[in-house]
């Protein structure tokens, strides 16, 4: 499985605190960053370069209140097609192979 989408499945059932806590000792405070962390890292990683923040928004949104964060749209991860070789190009392979020969 894709990671990222692990943590949106977590984050959409309200379970994060089985990703994102530290074993079950942590403060409040200590929650609240790294869920911040969890949200602005999937922020970081969109597929389109124009929805990631620059690095001076990264930087408000980790000193910012994590209630003014939110979830990020879950990224397409597209699959790149592998177009299969032009006719062409096989008939001028031929071409010059035999031409060689």
């Amino acid at each position: 499985m894709y990671f990222p989408d692990w943590i949106y499945k977590d984050l959409e059932k309200e379970d994060s605190g089985r990703l994102i806590t530290n074993d079950g000792i942590s403060s409040n405070e200590e929650d609240e960053t790294l869920k911040k962390m969890t949200l602005v890292g999937l922020w970081c990683i969109q597929s389109s370069p124009s929805n990631r923040p620059p690095m001076n928004r990264v930087v408000e949104m980790m000193e910012g209140s994590l209630e003014s964060l939110e979830v990020p749209p879950k990224p397409v991860l597209q699959q790149i097609s592998t177009a299969p070789l032009s006719e062409s190009f096989w008939i001028s392979e031929e071409s010059s192979t035999a031409s060689e020969v």
